[in-house]
């Protein structure tokens, strides 16, 4: 693996941590909620 390999992979370990975590808050804070809202519509 070269050096620009490397790097691309380093962004996408970081960006799939980020979608992690933001799905993580999702449904920590808004699933509730937002399945409410779901099922009245």
């Amino acid at each position: 693996m070269n050096t620009s390999q490397r790097t691309i992979s380093k962004i996408d370990e970081e960006t799939q941590t980020l979608e992690d975590v933001i799905c993580l808050v999702f449904l920590r804070d808004y699933f509730e909620e937002f399945s409410t809202k779901s099922e009245k519509e």
